[in-house]
């Protein structure tokens, strides 16, 4: 009986402790290794968008993701691009210099985290609503106005949907 209890004592006490683990915020880094948690984003849009030197409309793209970036530093909406060939180190850097990119790049995937799904085709971007929630993938190319027309499109609708 006695050991029964020391068996359930442990696996209660390691159920705790996995649950303590497997509800940890993931880190993310971006290419200059800063950390990046996604919590100090609240209350704020989040667009990731995936990309490859190698993908003629992912480079099409790059100049308007810049501008928009550019221009949205100070309001609620914070843009990451990703690697889709998962380079690290010396190898990203370069390959977001020769593409041009501006904005911040992660080094992680987070992909998991927002339940993204699988990447059909590149480039693609998601923008991800404030609660977390993804609320737009958008497949192909996209430019600066069509990115700020869809985020005024879906910060209406949550507009709208929270005075309902």
């Amino acid at each position: 009986m006695k050991l029964v209890k020391i068996c359930l004592s442990f696996l209660i006490i390691m159920g705790l402790g996995w649950a303590c683990v497997s509800q940890a915020e993931p880190v993310f880094h971006n290419a200059q290794g800063t950390a990046v948690r996604f919590k100090n984003l609240q209350n704020k849009w989040l667009i990731i968008n995936y990309w490859a030197s190698w993908c003629d409309s992912c480079r099409e793209e790059i100049p308007e993701l810049n501008s928009f970036y550019k221009d949205n530093l100070d309001k609620n909406v914070v843009i990451y691009g990703v690697n889709y060939d998962q380079l690290a180190g010396s190898e990203l850097t370069a390959d977001i210099e020769k593409v041009g990119i501006a904005f911040p790049i992660l080094k992680e995937d987070p992909g998991r985290q927002f339940m993204l799904g699988g990447l059909d085709v590149l480039p693609i971007t998601f923008i991800i609503n404030p609660k977390g929630n993804v609320a737009k993938k958008i497949m192909g190319t996209i430019t600066k106005k069509e990115l700020i027309d869809t985020l005024k499109l879906l910060q209406a609708e949550v507009t709208h949907a929270s005075t309902t």
